[in-house]
């Protein structure tokens, strides 16, 4: 191996090993779940492949697919430290016994969860509005923006909220600390209309970021963050904005759903469709599976397989991971698949992919033909993954280099699998905020 590839990998893996810190647990209340929400709906409502949801009662934001804030720093030389070391020591801090989790201190939200996020849409606030760009995230709970009172670099370089210029504006002024690994995202909070897909929200209580810690948001396409998890991991107990919308009959059902493009050419970059599920997107039938814990978007997982293709493939054994069964979640502000280090090495390893510093791995060649089909079981069905759907293909000091898609991490006494949008851009997935299920459906070629 050159000395020039071989700087080119030690490049990568430094500032890929900002992923390490992938969306996976967002704020401190997604211990209380563990506490509450002990018993889920048993009787829920289902979508036959007949029954449509009429086209006028959707509303939607078209999704733009940008470079990945990782990339963008790739591209520029940009050296990032390893977070890895605070993700191990949030989680140092939680025990569990009796089934529930206790917090014992306070949690650090990573910085780099929304490194690789490349999926954004337009959001309004105020009256008139002031338009902001956002990521859509189910692995957190709180919308916060910029506010014009923020000094930190990354809010010079992005659209700010100003509340003189709103006559609907709602003085509130409670403190906002959402702690991240290298510093705290500090601000206060707010309250006014918000317009998501054409609907006026009244009311909604957000944040006003006054400080923005490190570089990530410095070089981020978007705004701020649009939490759509639960609001039992919601910080200040502020109700999310899917929560308003139903309250306030917005939406035509408690139903919101994603469709990712994952094709670069293409535009749009996706869709969030508030009020149910579009079928142009949808490939068959959708198959649900119950949220097992309603903070995150979490649910139950039957398996992982490595599967060969047939008898001549460079990979023919099977690998099995989450055996017996493991807890998964799906989680849109992250790009990549999560799991323990040890399943995940497995994998990497029959893959040939060789270990980077941060947990990741990358592919010594980019002949993606001869790998095999990576397999998710979800309520005994089959979801899987192509060789060209779990493998990322980035330009690095002009070479193009394959980095799998699956990266290790260890949650202590929780391991846990996250499926990001490499799995939600195959999969159009239908997030049933009523009755408390996921569905997944393969995703229809626009």
């Amino acid at each position: 191996m050159s000395a020039r590839i071989v700087a080119s990998l030690l490049l990568l893996g430094i500032v890929s090993a900002t992923l390490v810190s992938a969306s996976i647990f967002r704020q401190n209340s997604y211990w209380r779940l563990y506490e509450s929400n002990r018993h889920r709906q048993n009787h829920a409502r289902t979508f036959s492949e007949n029954e449509t949801t009429e086209q006028s009662t959707l509303r939607r934001i078209p999704l733009v697919k940008h470079d990945s804030v990782r990339q963008t720093l790739t591209d520029e030389n940009v050296v990032v430290l390893n977070k890895y070391a605070n993700l191990l020591k949030k989680y140092a801090n939680f025990e569990q016994a009796d089934g529930k989790l206790s917090s014992l201190g306070r949690t650090v939200e990573p910085l780099s969860n929304y490194m690789d996020a490349q999926y954004y849409g337009s959001i309004g606030l105020g009256t008139p509005e002031q338009s902001f760009k956002v990521i859509f995230d189910t692995g957190s709970s709180n919308l916060w923006v910029p506010s014009r009172k923020c000094w930190s670099p990354a809010c010079w370089v992005h659209s700010t909220y100003d509340s003189r210029k709103s006559s609907s504006y709602i003085k509130d002024d409670r403190a906002l600390e959402i702690r991240y690994g290298s510093g705290s995202m500090k601000g206060f909070l707010s309250a006014d209309v918000l317009n998501i897909a054409g609907a006026k929200v009244t009311n909604q209580t957000f944040g006003e970021a006054t400080s923005l810690p490190g570089i990530t948001f410095v070089a981020a396409k978007f705004d701020g963050i649009l939490g759509m998890g639960f609001d039992t991991i919601s910080q200040d107990a502020v109700k999310t904005p899917f929560h308003n919308m139903i309250d306030q009959k917005l939406v035509s059902e408690p139903v919101f759903s994603f469709y990712l493009n994952r094709e670069q050419e293409k535009t749009p970059g996706g869709e969030i469709i508030f009020g149910g599920v579009d079928k142009k997107y949808v490939d068959g039938e959708i198959s649900y599976t119950p949220v097992t814990k309603a903070g995150y978007w979490q649910f139950k997982m039957d398996s992982v397989e490595l599967r060969g293709k047939n008898s001549s493939s460079t990979v023919n054994l099977e690998v099995n991971a989450c055996q017996g069964g493991c807890q998964a979640i799906a989680d849109t502000g992250t790009s990549l698949i999560a799991g323990p280090k040890k399943e995940i090495m497995q994998l990497n390893e029959k893959l040939g992919a060789i270990p980077i510093v941060g947990g990741e791995y990358v592919l010594p060649t980019c002949d993606l033909d001869s790998l095999p089909d990576l397999v998710f079981k979800i309520e005994g069905k089959e979801f899987p993954l192509k060789p060209q759907e779990y493998v990322l293909e980035i330009s690095q000091m002009g070479k193009k280099i394959c980095l799998s898609g699956l990266f290790g991490m260890d949650i202590p006494k929780n391991p846990l699998w996250i499926l990001g949008d490499v799995f939600i851009g195959p999969y159009y997935t239908v997030f049933d905020y009523g009755n408390k299920r996921l569905g997944f459906a393969h995703t229809k070629k626009q």
